[in-house]
């Protein structure tokens, strides 16, 4: 909603500029030489450069997901979206690495575009806890940054469970996380970030500590509640 405030905004903002050159044309006839010479060009360069931003902008920002289900289309599309932000933020990351079914997906769309070597690490609950159930990490000599990718980011457990491993393989190193779809729910400030930004919170770990990502889309409810989205590729 609030891309769309701006865009409506910008919109009248450039009307009155257009308004106020057309009465300068009719009513001031000694500024009409300056005002063909001047401020046409440049009313017509700044809405070229305006189009051009919310062309390049709505490409990369997050933007609420109206589905209920989550297909293999959306999850691709998702992915796309997602190279997109990493591409306009400059994130450049050592791996990508696929968390569960869903990640697979996305990390095999997604790295088409940044061409890095793809990890995968399986997760199950035994009890209440979340644990590894079985990872695969490329060999690689020296690695800095990672981006871990899935379909949905519902609670945080998965992806807590996955950054523990990976700081206890690789050590002080930088991790994000990548998503198709995030839940938001009652958090305003974790949606006001992912709606505003293009570098997310996409969760928030008991005690405050932050899981550092992004998202291509978020959805306004809490799956703990209820949660009303279906993946065609794997049932969750």
């Amino acid at each position: 909603m609030n891309n769309l405030v701006n865009t409506i905004k910008n919109f009248f903002l450039l009307i009155l500029l257009a308004l106020v050159c057309y009465l300068i044309y009719h009513f001031v006839p000694e500024l009409k030489e300056i005002l063909l010479s001047v401020m046409i060009p440049l009313f017509v360069g700044v809405l070229s450069v305006w189009i051009s931003y919310e062309i390049r902008t709505r490409s990369k920002k997050p933007r609420l997901f109206w589905g209920r289900t989550l297909s293999l289309q959306r999850i691709k599309r998702g992915a796309e979206i997602l190279n997109h932000v990493i591409d306009c933020v400059r994130f450049n990351p050592d791996m990508v690495v696929a968390l569960n079914q869903g990640g697979m997906i996305v990390a095999a769309t997604l790295c088409r575009h940044i061409k890095k070597p793809i990890g995968i690490i399986q997760t199950h609950r035994p009890g209440d806890r979340t644990a590894i159930q079985f990872y695969s990490l490329p060999d690689i000599q020296s690695v800095n940054t990672i981006l871990v990718v899935d379909a949905k980011f519902k609670s945080g457990r998965s992806a807590m469970a996955a950054k523990e491993k990976l700081l206890e393989k690789y050590g002080n190193i930088t991790i994000r996380f990548g998503v198709v779809l995030a839940y938001v729910g009652g958090n305003r400030a974790l949606r006001k970030s992912i709606k505003n930004n293009l570098r997310s919170y996409v969760g928030l770990k008991e005690g405050g500590n932050r899981l550092e990502g992004y998202a291509a889309y978020f959805k306004n409810i809490n799956p703990a509640e209820k949660d009303t989205i279906w993946e065609e590729v794997r049932h969750g």
